[in-house]
């Protein structure tokens, strides 16, 4: 299962067209935490110091990931979310196997969501009226016409005739059109809550509101809580 990308843009959801609620989030999520290993890498390396070594030693490592989740503001209501703890098992069970990796990458990730076996009914049933009248010109020798399966553009068929087509076809399947962000809000998300960059000290050259708006819009999406940022001028090391 792949993100679609159009440039920086992200679609969040399996489809251009995705089931409300489910996929949105768990997606989000999943690009969210590949800007860690990226744009916040000490979030990693201070993970396989502090919480790989208990876990070699099969203790229980809730608490220490409660620790490490707290100092990257990780945590929703104060508390590290499952979506969160059960990529760090996975990592650390990665770790374990692979010791050089550790610290590196979050090379295990859960899978995303796909679409409910309702709804994978209802598309291949228009799959399938689709394809009746293609075989029906087949059985009798005429001219086979253009079979325009859902999600994907014809060859010869025009970009305003394949959206209303995919409009169409959204709405026999019972999905919507789910909410899109760049990939450089993630990037300034993970900047600010795990790297603790202060708002000004993102260099995106984008205007300071836009980036708060991107970076709350993101944490929102995510399900995290808004680390607090530090009042006062930047103090210079």
């Amino acid at each position: 299962m792949t993100l679609k990308l159009k440039r920086t843009k992200i679609t969040l959801g399996t489809r251009i067209y995705g089931e409300r609620h489910v996929t949105d989030v768990a997606e989000a999520r999943y690009v969210f935490l590949h800007q860690i290993p990226e744009h916040a890498p000490e979030a990693l390396q201070n993970l396989a110091s502090l919480v790989g070594p208990i876990h070699e030693r099969r203790n229980d490592t809730s608490a220490a990931v409660a620790r490490w989740g707290a100092k990257f503001y990780l945590t929703r209501d104060g508390a590290v979310p499952d979506w969160v703890s059960e990529q760090v098992s996975a990592a650390l069970d990665e770790w374990s196997a692979h010791p050089r990796r550790a610290g590196k990458l979050w090379s295990v990730v859960g899978e995303l969501p796909s679409l409910s076996e309702e709804t994978q009914k209802r598309e291949r049933k228009l799959i399938a009226a689709r394809l009746e009248p293609v075989l029906k010109a087949r059985r009798h020798g005429k001219h086979e016409p253009a079979l325009f399966i859902p999600g994907l553009r014809g060859a010869d068929e025009s970009n305003k005739a394949f959206l209303h087509r995919l409009r169409k076809d959204a709405a026999v399947v019972g999905l919507h059109r789910p909410s899109t962000a760049t990939l450089e809000h993630f990037q300034w998300a993970a900047q600010f809550q795990c790297a603790a960059l202060r708002i000004t000290e993102i260099d995106a050259g984008a205007k300071r509101r836009d980036i708060e708006k991107a970076v709350n819009k993101v944490l929102r999406l995510v399900g995290l809580d808004r680390r607090r940022e530090q009042a006062g001028p930047v103090r210079r090391a």
